[in-house]
């Protein structure tokens, strides 16, 4: 970047913060929309019976399938509380008109006529909410009502009070996905959030299209960024994100371009989740598969034979990886394996026995109960105290999508999941547990991977060198790698199995694989697990995994950890629950 472009950048920042400086007084009543989305959410989720997603909106937002889009900030109004209200009386709003199926919104309707239909649909909701919520009504609508009319000088606005109608639309990806998704593992360096977007349109172009778009070149010093006109450009090249994020802050996205090109940087928006793809084309095979079903909740019905699973071993090794982790961690490990020695040479106690060392005097009085009753009684009145077998066979599944590239607390996902899977695999190997370590990503239903870095058979002392060799690609398909994770553990002879997921938890693919279809298949998958004798526990390293977990898992199969450090010592406490769980059924 020239001196100018510096010098131009930093004048347009100085009137930027200029223009948009508040005064103290609308500071004090502002009322931020992060700051109330997670009750937002749970109030939407109560009044629709679905999960809801609340989303900032551009302006004044309305409703696209299973998404609610609210104003950023809301400062209208002379106090906190009343512009609060506001913000329920959105969602109250958006809930009603949502069960009134009230959203005719239609691709390439500007933003009048939406304004327009959302306000002529007004009447019916508020007079539904009127018959459903009459105190509410009383004493918040009438006033946000009586704020809107318009003979009042400083009226508000009606589109805030009635929002707009949205276009939900899906299109449906080519077969397979990306063509080389091995290239998406380059690692971005920035992440910059957007404004928001709510309706984005996926346009996807054949790679020959991409590649033959027109030559130009451009004679203007200071480069620019503009909506899109049908004259292609290098989707991306180097990373320049923060020195165009001026631009890129005055262009709304509308419209999004996929490609397999790997991203130098991400500039994040809020866009809406309606706008990715629809269902994968049938593919080729590609090489020796395994077929999974999938179960779509709709229809109430599997999916035949509807994924692709690649079953595939990492081949890289690094020793360096290996000792540096071990070194790094050494204080951790030995204060593990110190708890982890002190439970193992401790003897369970087994009781109802035909010999111990002391009495069991529950079996004792059941005993002389019998005899009492004139009924055959049991010789096992004795306990004793013996260390056990371990009767368990585990299961550790890693996440390795492009979402645990991302960094938590200045700490790469992945980096801590390999570093943790590498501390949990010492433990388990001194212990003598029969385990195995696996990996996951996905590139549409027709390209799921599954990756060995441990088989059950396999020597720990080979197979903790391919561990760090493990990288981030692709996406979160969750399902098929859980159905063979718990084929996997079908096949064990041991009486206790225990499958691990290590993930946030959110599926999404490259085709459809988001919101509530996702959520309900990876349900169903733990259920199919559950009925073949395999329980599941998951551990999650994001802030946001309260708001989909739940959904899934049970209240006491999931952990969400606020600190990445946090998850090899609670790997380690998972493990001990399950050492002491087994003791009580032996």
């Amino acid at each position: 970047m020239s001196w100018e472009e510096k010098v131009f950048r930093v004048i347009l920042g100085l009137g930027d913060r200029v223009r948009n400086r508040w005064n103290r007084e609308q500071v004090s009543r502002r009322v931020l929309l992060e700051d109330e989305q997670n009750s937002l959410c749970i109030l939407a989720g109560a009044l629709s019976g679905d999960d809801i997603l609340i989303k900032v909106a551009e302006q004044e937002g309305g409703y696209a399938g299973r998404t609610f889009f609210l104003p950023e900030q809301m400062d209208f109004f002379e106090t906190p509380q009343k512009n609060r209200a506001f913000l329920l009386y959105r969602v109250v709003y958006l809930s009603l008109q949502r069960s009134l199926k009230l959203n005719a919104g239609a691709p390439g309707m500007s933003r009048a006529e939406s304004r327009e239909c959302a306000r002529s649909a007004g009447p019916l909701v508020l007079k539904q909410m009127r018959l459903e919520f009459p105190a509410f009504f009383e004493e918040t609508v009438e006033a946000l009502l009586a704020a809107a009319d318009r003979a009042n000088e400083n009226a508000l606005p009606e589109h805030l009070l009635y929002g707009r109608f949205l276009y939900s639309g899906q299109n449906e990806v080519p077969a397979g996905g990306a063509s080389n998704p091995q290239d998406r593992t380059k690692e971005y360096k920035k992440e910059i959030r957007a404004r928001a977007g709510e309706e984005l349109e996926v346009v996807t172009k054949p790679e020959e299209e991409l590649r033959d778009y027109t030559l130009t070149h451009n004679f203007e010093k200071i480069e620019t960024i503009d909506q899109f006109d049908g004259q292609w450009r290098d989707l991306d090249q180097s990373d320049e994100l923060e020195e165009e994020q001026a631009a890129m802050d005055e262009v709304r996205l509308s419209k999004l371009i996929r490609t397999d090109d790997p991203a130098h940087s991400v500039y994040y928006s809020e866009g809406f989740r309606g706008a990715t793809a629809g269902d994968s084309q049938e593919a080729r095979e590609t090489g020796p598969c395994l077929r999974y079903d999938e179960w779509h909740f709709r229809k109430r019905s599997y999916r035949k034979d509807y994924c692709r699973l690649y079953p595939e071993h990492l081949n890289v090794r690094s020793t360096s990886y290996l000792q540096a982790t071990l070194a790094k961690h050494r204080p951790t490990i030995v204060r593990l394996r110190r708890q982890l020695h002190h439970l193992l040479n401790r003897p369970a106690i087994v009781y109802a026995q035909t010999n111990g060392e002391d009495p069991d005097l529950d079996a004792a009085i059941v005993r002389y109960a019998d005899l009492h009753a004139r009924s055959a009684p049991s010789e096992r009145v004795y306990m004793s105290r013996r260390r056990l077998r371990h009767d368990i066979s585990l299961l550790i599944l890693l996440d390795r999508s492009l979402s645990t590239d991302g960094y938590h607390n200045g700490q790469r996902i992945l980096d801590v999941e390999k570093e943790s899977a590498l501390i949990f695999g010492e433990l388990l190997h001194e212990a003598g547990v029969d385990f195995a370590i696996d990996a996951f990503c996905s590139r549409s239903r027709n390209q799921c991977r599954y990756t060995h870095l441990k088989t059950f058979e396999e020597n720990w002392a080979e197979a903790k060198l391919v561990v760090g060799g493990l990288s981030p690609l692709g996406y979160t398909r969750i399902g098929p790698a859980l159905r063979h994770a718990t084929r996997l553990l079908q096949r064990r002879d041991r009486r206790h199995r225990h499958l691990l997921l290590i993930s946030d938890g959110k599926p999404n693919d490259f085709d459809r694989y988001e919101g509530r279809y996702g959520l309900e298949d990876v349900r169903q998958a733990v259920r199919e697990a559950r009925r073949s004798g395999v329980s599941t526990y998951t551990l999650a390293v994001d802030s946001q995994a309260r708001r989909y977990l739940p959904a899934i898992f049970d209240h006491n199969e999931f952990r969400i950890l606020p600190d990445a450090r946090l998850l090899p010592a609670a790997m380690f406490d998972f493990f001990l629950h399950l050492q002491r769980a087994t003791r009580q059924a032996s």
